[in-house]
Formats: structure tokens, C-alpha cells, sequence
């Protein structure tokens, strides 16, 4: 099986494709969890947090408030 080709050879030599969610296949390529693989984009989350914080104020209410 080469999952970075996303196919699998069977004992005959037939080889059949198959798909896996690119996100997935980082992971599994890597050996990171979820956790690992979010973390990665962790620049790209808080910059989108903030563009969204500027667009939609009354959804990053701080708790208490």
C-alpha cells in the first residue's frame, strides 16, 4: 500500500487507487494526531479569529459578560 500515492498493489500486481481526506493523509504520512496537525496552523486559526472577531463582535463575547 503507498498511501502518499494513495494506492494499494495487490498480491497479483493489480493495483487499485483509493482516496483519503488530504488532511488525514498529512497525519498518517507524519504520524501526528488531529491535535498535532491543528496546532501546525495555529498563525493561520488566530489570524482568522481575529478577522472575525472584527467582523462579528457579539460572537467573541467574553464569558462573564
Amino acid at each position: 500500500m503507498a498511501l502518499a500515492a494513495q494506492t494499494i498493489q495487490t498480491p497479483d500486481g493489480r493495483t487499485t487507487p483509493f482516496e483519503v481526506n488530504a488532511f488525514r493523509t498529512q497525519g498518517l504520512l507524519r504520524g501526528a494526531d488531529d491535535l498535532e496537525l491543528v496546532l501546525d496552523r495555529a498563525d493561520a486559526i488566530r489570524i482568522f479569529q481575529a478577522r472575525d472577531r472584527a467582523a462579528r463582535p457579539w460572537a467573541w463575547r467574553e464569558p462573564g459578560s
